[in-house]
């Protein structure tokens, strides 16, 4: 996990760091942090010369390398933290700890991959078969909820795409169906599935 950790020191930001990592390599990356910036104010050559669990104040630390240490982590993190940092988290251990914590609200989410036109074009045909087969079935207080859910869905589909600046025609199929067809004809085919809803 050490060694997960260390990969990742030297890949982007710190927040996509931490959110590729399991717990284990990030709890690691997050002290590592801590000592490499420990040992540069204290005027050590590397890391392993701080001691985790050694507090701040048994190693030297006053109020100017306090706010030197808590200048650094700014800078590192992204994060706002207070001038008495390592006084509110007394050793290295315990102030990689908040750091973590602190660090788990801002960490960058997992990207979700884009769905392309065919995967988009594909879910419609089973939404539209599932409509098919269940017109005849549902009565019309069912047909008419769902008939509100379908106008809400296609409306919030509409003003995603309006604002979208001449669309390579090639790379939405999805919408260019949709604007094909328009509005008015939708709602028509709706309504004659399955009733006008009172709430509409």
């Amino acid at each position: 996990t050490r060694r997960a950790a260390e990969t990742a020191a030297s890949d982007g930001s710190l927040a996509q760091r931490l959110a590729g990592l399991a717990p284990g390599p990030r709890s690691d990356l997050v002290l590592d942090l801590v000592l490499d910036h420990v040992a540069t104010v204290l005027g050590f050559s590397h890391r392993a010369q701080v001691e985790p669990l050694r507090p701040f104040k048994d190693v030297g630390f006053d109020s100017l390398t306090a706010v030197e240490l808590r200048n650094r982590l700014n800078a590192e993190t992204g994060l706002r933290l207070p001038a008495t940092l390592v006084f509110d988290h007394p050793t290295p251990r315990e102030l990689a700890d908040h750091l973590l914590v602190e660090l788990s609200d801002t960490s960058a989410p997992v990207p979700v991959p884009a769905r392309d036109a065919a995967a988009l074009l594909a879910d419609l045909d089973r939404v539209e078969a599932v409509l098919d087969g269940a017109a005849l079935d549902l009565g019309p207080e069912a047909g008419g909820e769902v008939t509100a859910r379908l106008r809400s869905l296609l409306s919030r589909w509409t003003a995603a795409v309006e604002p979208l600046d001449d669309p390579d025609p090639d790379s939405d199929l999805a919408a260019r169906r949709l604007e094909d067809v328009g509005d008015e004809d939708i709602f028509d085919f709706i309504d004659q599935r399955f009733g006008r809803s009172e709430s509409v």
